[in-house]
């Protein structure tokens, strides 16, 4: 009985650290929220596994100390238990995505978008046209803004301009251009996980004749696509 009250109390505090740390940790580590898929992770795998893990750790160290008072036993335990999540913690701290600045300024991603000859860019937000930016892992991904006052031509082409964020040092940068949920080109961008003062000249028009620009097997559909780095004012 004595084990088990100790194994138990070990694996209740596990339990409420695996909560609280779980969700400042995917919080940090930016885990999707799609679908509730953050708030499962944490209490269909942190949760159970820390209370399990912690609930042995509690067994262990109340037979291996089982000479010792109530008190004394439950406090090691509790210590060991508490020890390893703030190690697990930091760990997670320290290997958090980061994100990318120049001179510690924030960084935006202008883009502009250069449609097939014959077709016209969207006038508004009515219309199904949508640019998404990734980085790293497919979950982070985020939607560009586009800029239909800003449209011009450009070789008898209509040239959408767009922005798009820079959030995480990551490298593996994709864009995508949808139409109507129908219509999905992608293009690999060669934009490093942590630009420099050299990306914030526009790239040339990618892809340039005679290249893919990308590795989907649908190609570019015609698009073209360039960008630039730009810094956000201080404070933003």
């Amino acid at each position: 009985m004595r084990t088990f009250a100790i194994a138990l109390l070990c694996a209740i505090l596990a339990a409420l650290i695996a909560a609280f740390g779980g969700d400042w940790a995917t919080g940090l580590h930016r885990v999707s929220d799609f679908e509730g898929g953050r708030g499962m992770l944490i209490v269909f795998v942190l949760i159970p596994g820390a209370f399990l893990a912690a609930f042995i750790l509690g067994v262990i160290v109340a037979r291996r100390l089982r000479s010792r008072s109530f008190g004394y036993a439950l406090g090691i335990a509790a210590a060991w238990t508490a020890g390893i999540a703030g190690a697990i913690l930091a760990l997670s701290w320290l290997g958090a995505p980061v994100t990318p600045t120049i001179d510690g300024h924030a960084l935006e991603l202008d883009i502009e978008v250069r449609l097939p000859a014959g077709r016209h860019a969207p006038k508004d937000a009515e219309d199904p046209f949508r640019v998404t930016v990734y980085s790293g892992s497919g979950e982070n991904r985020h939607y560009a803004t586009l800029h239909y006052d800003k449209v011009y031509p450009s070789e008898g082409r209509d040239v959408l301009p767009a922005t798009g964020p820079i959030n995480l040092r990551q490298g593996n940068r994709r864009l995508t251009v949808t139409i109507d949920d129908a219509e999905h080109y992608w293009f690999d961008l060669p934009l490093r996980a942590q630009p420099t003062a050299a990306d914030e000249t526009w790239i040339e028009w990618m892809p340039r004749p005679g290249e893919r620009g990308t590795a989907d097997v649908r190609g570019t559909g015609g698009f073209q696509v360039r960008y630039r780095i730009r810094r956000l004012p201080a404070g933003e």
